[in-house]
């Protein structure tokens, strides 16, 4: 129930849209180089990192998929940025946080 006694409108609530994301780090070496992986699942280049899972909030998934891809496991930093990526066949539009980590 809500602070203010009233429940929530459920119809609002599935009405809204929801919003596909994913999450990834910026990973340098001690020179100042960025490290970016080739996917097997598509053709682009792009930095560690994938999707967020249901209930699973940005900086988890990030972690995770460091874990998953790179087979070790990260100290993720603070955001970087919020990058909104517009709908292309089949995808819709999503969000995709970017976080730092340290390097080495």
């Amino acid at each position: 129930m809500s602070t203010s006694g009233k429940r929530p409108d459920r119809a609002f609530i599935d009405g809204l849209p929801r919003v596909r994301s994913a999450a990834g780090a910026l990973i340098r070496d001690e020179s100042g180089r960025v490290m970016v992986v080739h996917p097997t699942y598509k053709d682009d280049w792009d930095i560690p990192g994938g999707m967020v899972e249901v209930d699973e909030s940005p900086f988890a998934a990030c972690v995770r998929e460091i874990e998953e891809e790179l087979g070790v496991k990260r100290q993720v930093g603070p955001l970087l940025c919020v990058d909104w990526v517009s709908p292309r066949p089949p995808w819709d539009s999503g969000l995709r946080d970017g976080g730092m980590t340290s390097g080495r």
